[in-house]
């Protein structure tokens, strides 16, 4: 992920509506992180609950961004996600877990680059590393483009209304 075309790869993806910040730091990642990503399972029950989440207006919109974590391991985002004030309710009303969150949206970014990287073959360079996804996840985002797009968009608009600026977890 470090070659000039990777870096293009990347903002191609931005600028279609991909989140990518997770595949940013995915070669930071030990090699069993690796395999925690890539073992995770996307499911239609976790798209359901997380839509559920993201128009809940009891959840604040700062919860709903699980991919601007700035933990080195799964596990350790898992932690600062839970962390954030009034997250254990929000994740609690929705039957989610942090760590659930941590690594499905992880997947959900990889697996957009990686559609992309395979509808875009010119983004695809010789000798990158493969990125960290499941045929079957991808496959999932595929199937699922137009829900995963819906999620994304209801999260960016509830974000506007913080102004137009990400919004923040009051500390």
């Amino acid at each position: 992920m470090k070659s000039f075309l990777s870096a293009l790869m990347l903002s191609a993806a931005l600028s279609v509506g991909f989140i990518s910040t997770a595949l940013a730091q995915a070669d930071e990642f030990s090699a069993a992180d690796l395999e925690r990503i890539r073992s995770y399972t996307l499911s239609t029950d976790f798209l359901q609950k997380w839509r559920a989440m993201n128009q809940d207006p009891q959840v604040l919109p700062c919860n709903l961004d699980a991919l601007s974590l700035s933990a080195e391991t799964i596990e350790d985002r898992a932690r600062e996600y839970a962390a954030r004030p009034g997250i254990d309710a929000s994740l609690l009303a929705h039957d989610l877990t942090a760590r659930e969150v941590v690594l499905a949206t992880t997947n959900i970014a990889i697996a957009g680059l990686q559609a992309l990287k395979e509808k875009m073959a010119w983004l695809d360079e010789e000798g990158d590393t493969p990125l960290p996804v499941s045929a079957a996840n991808v496959d999932f985002y595929r199937q699922h483009a137009d829900e995963i797009r819906e999620v994304k968009n209801i999260a960016k608009q509830r974000s506007r209304e913080n102004r137009g600026k990400r919004a923040q977890c009051p500390r």
